[in-house]
């Protein structure tokens, strides 16, 4: 089990089923990367997932030059044996802490759909608390986490809430 190899796989840019596997090929490396032979059956019982992910998951990383296959590659009975080179890993950014919010107008506010979102930079996806106001049928709509006041029919006075909302709010 190779800590080095698998926190590379973890600050690399690679798919999600390549990275699993990646992380699942390198849990059977050595610190060097060399020595990889695990079933695809293994592998795909160690995943969770079916045995042709797994060899998707496979090809995607030689295509990749990440897994070398240095024998066995023919086919047979004999095992594949595979070398991780880590160095051709694709890279992406590092984290970043989030800043102050942004306010970003995504639409002309004459619209009937018009939105304003609100979130915070540096998150890499907009998963932190996002605030949208739009207008529906000429009445403006606050969402916050999924949270919606008023009715999509343009009435007034009632607060509904998503049905999934108790499942996504943040503190």
């Amino acid at each position: 089990m190779s800590v080095r190899l698998m926190a590379a796989v973890w600050a690399s840019d690679l798919p999600h089923v390549e990275r699993d596997v990646a992380l699942a090929v390198a849990d059977f490396a050595n610190d060097a990367g060399d020595s990889i032979f695990p079933s695809q059956a293994h592998l795909a019982w160690k995943l969770a997932i079916t045995d042709r992910q797994v060899r998707r998951g496979l090809r995607g990383l030689i295509d990749r030059g990440v897994l070398v296959p240095v024998s066995g590659a023919r086919g047979g009975r004999r095992p594949v044996v595979y070398r991780f080179d880590a160095g051709r890993l694709p890279t992406r950014p590092p984290w970043r802490e989030p800043g102050p919010p942004v306010r970003v107008e995504s639409t002309n506010p004459d619209s009937p759909s018009a939105l304003t979102r609100t979130t915070s930079p540096g998150t890499p996806d907009t998963q932190s608390d996002v605030t949208i106001n739009r207008t529906i049928n000429g009445t403006n709509k606050r969402a916050r986490n999924l949270s919606i006041s008023g009715s999509e029919q343009g009435s007034t006075g009632n607060e509904h809430e998503h049905p999934l909302a108790k499942y996504s709010r943040r503190s």
